[in-house]
């Protein structure tokens, strides 16, 4: 990611370093960020873009480690119909369960001498929300089940330093737009890429009201019913 960031950008006469790969701020930047205009204001549009699209591209076709498939992503997406009269930090706690849960249950399958280490974004007012309810999960089971391979409780970085994060953001923008705009121009290099094991997305889950009657056609929903799917 360091070095599509210094090629997209080269000959610019800027330092590549001070620029993130936030998807969001790359499409439509904004006149103010963290107290002063965005950086990408500068970059003509079409740049911004091809960047963006190399980004993904690039996340969709990276493999890891030696395993088959060793390195994968994980996410939970709630429907806004979902348990809708919940409190938002009740919905959040679900979907951030969820997703430590699915990281939790691939180390145990594949990896059963190793721990895992989650490293969060900064957000500080949800800093100790968060690592109270990890907590909480690895000393009991929680909505969905025990945290057994989880190291510590998360730990929180700038994403300033971290392209890990910032590719963490890049997957979350694209599920954004998929699930609110139907737009899968920018997920669709991604779906391969989520944890999969015997044709079956483990990685991703879509917490909508038809998740019980398996109503909906999206790829995490549909993928149990089609047969083996499997990344190439």
């Amino acid at each position: 990611m360091d070095e599509l960031m210094r090629s997209g950008l080269a000959g610019r006469g800027v330092d590549p370093a001070d620029y993130e790969f936030h998807a969001a701020e790359m499409k439509s930047p904004p006149t103010k960020r963290r107290g002063k205009a965005s950086p990408w204001l500068a970059v003509p549009e079409d740049v911004r873009l091809r960047i963006l699209k190399d980004a993904y591209a690039l996340l969709g076709t990276t493999r890891c480690g030696t395993e088959w498939h060793a390195c994968g992503l994980f996410g939970a997406v709630l429907d806004h119909r979902f348990r809708a009269s919940a409190a938002t930090h009740e919905r959040e706690q679900l979907a951030y369960e969820t997703v430590l849960n699915k990281f939790d249950d691939s180390i145990d399958r594949d990896r059963r001498a190793s721990l895992g280490l989650v490293i969060h974004d900064q957000r500080l007012v949800a800093e100790r929300d968060i690592q109270t309810w990890t907590r909480e999960w690895q000393a009991a089971a929680g909505r969905i089940g025990k945290l057994e391979r989880l190291a510590v409780v998360p730990f929180f970085a700038d994403s300033r330093g971290s392209r890990l994060l910032q590719a963490a953001d890049l997957v979350s923008w694209a599920l954004n737009r998929y699930y609110t705009q139907r737009d899968e121009r920018w997920v669709s290099p991604l779906w391969s890429q989520f944890d999969f094991r015997h044709g079956h997305m483990h990685g991703l889950i879509h917490l909508s009201p038809e998740f019980a009657r398996r109503a909906c056609d999206c790829p995490p929903c549909a993928r149990p019913s089609l047969g083996d799917l499997s990344p190439v």
